[in-house]
Order: structure tokens, then sequence, then C-alpha cells
């Protein structure tokens, strides 16, 4: 018997940009910010502090990603660790 494991990890067997439009969506809306899906679909590719940016009524909230010290840019990762 032969046994394996597959990793998607860009998309191409199972397309997840729903998931991460729906995922950013409940995270805007934690931080009480109102932006679209249909926004953040169109943004869905991009790395995560780029998402923040690039959504003007985001207002510049700093989502917290664990993976960087509970920042949302590498900049503020100094400040985020006192």
């Amino acid at each position: 018997m032969t046994s394996g494991v597959f990793f998607d990890l860009d998309g191409t067997l199972v397309d997840t940009a729903y998931l991460h439009t729906v995922s950013w969506w409940q995270a805007f809306r934690q931080h009480q910010r109102d932006v679209g899906t249909a926004r953040i679909h169109r943004a869905i590719g991009m790395e995560a502090d780029r998402i923040i940016d690039h959504l003007p009524s985001t207002g510049g909230v700093c989502v917290p990603l664990p993976a960087r010290g509970n920042c949302c840019r590498p900049s503020q990762s100094a400040a985020c660790a006192q």
C-alpha cells in the first residue's frame, strides 16, 4: 500500500481564496473595520502587511499576525516585543 501527503501551498489543487477572504473579513470586523469582501478578494495573494495597507478603509489597523510577533508590519516588531 502506498500512502502520501499533498501540500497545496499556492491554491493549485484547492481554491482557498474564498476562505482567505472570509478570514480577513472576520479579522477586520473584530477590529471594527467594515471592508467589503469583494475588495478583500481582489487583494488576496498579497502579503498580509500589504493587504492592510492596500485597503484604505482599514485605517492602517494592525491585525495581529502571530508569525511576526503579533505585529502587522515588520517595522513594528520591536515596539510589539516590548
